[in-house]
């Protein structure tokens, strides 16, 4: 191992031991983290994280602050809750009525910290590779019509679950209704 590979192991774990969840990396001597913190004990995780290290170089240091985090789930939840996006039947074009919903999901989504990760659910009706594909694309819609809105492609992901985490039971159309459904949480770049 490099010399310095033991003191960049041993600042990782210290670094990541004050972090709530998180990851530290070291690839080709260069030093990453990825934290979820709270205000509190922000800056001291940032300032051990990039506190200079022989022989190592600094990559990139992202910390999620919890209350910034909660605030924007929040937020982007109500609204989601309130209006449902519609969707064209067994389809990922979105009904044209979801402009001003689309417009209000992308206001909050602003000022949210990190990257945003949309995810789409169905119901368990139909085939579970078709839902799997529908979820995907109607995740992959509502990314472009944000993007669309201004937000940043990069701080954008999409990912489809299908039936896999259901709200409600499906065997009612009321548990349908609320597993079909699109929700946006803050995630790390590469999540």
């Amino acid at each position: 191992a490099p010399a310095a590979f033991r003191a960049a192991c041993e600042r990782g774990l210290a670094v990541v031991e004050r972090c709530d969840a998180g990851s530290a990396s070291l690839v080709s001597g260069v030093f990453a983290l990825r934290c979820d913190v709270t205000r509190a004990t922000r800056d001291a995780v940032e300032a051990a994280a990039r506190a200079p290290l022989e022989g190592v170089r600094l990559g990139d240091v992202e910390l999620l602050v919890r209350e910034e985090v909660m605030a924007c789930e929040q937020a982007l939840d109500a609204i989601l809750r309130a209006s449902t996006i519609n969707f064209q039947t067994n389809s990922a074009v979105i009904a044209p009525t979801n402009g001003p919903l689309l417009d209000r999901v992308a206001a909050a989504a602003r000022q949210c910290p990190g990257v945003l990760r949309i995810e789409g659910h169905t119901d368990a009706v139909g085939p579970r590779p078709a839902n799997m594909t529908l979820s995907d694309a109607r995740a992959v819609s509502v990314r472009a019509a944000l993007t669309a809105r201004g937000l940043a492609e990069a701080r954008l992901r999409s990912q489809g679950f299908g039936p896999d985490r259901p709200l409600a039971d499906n065997a009612t159309l009321a548990g349908r209704a609320r597993n079909r459904r699109i929700e946006i949480h803050v995630v790390h770049d590469g999540e």
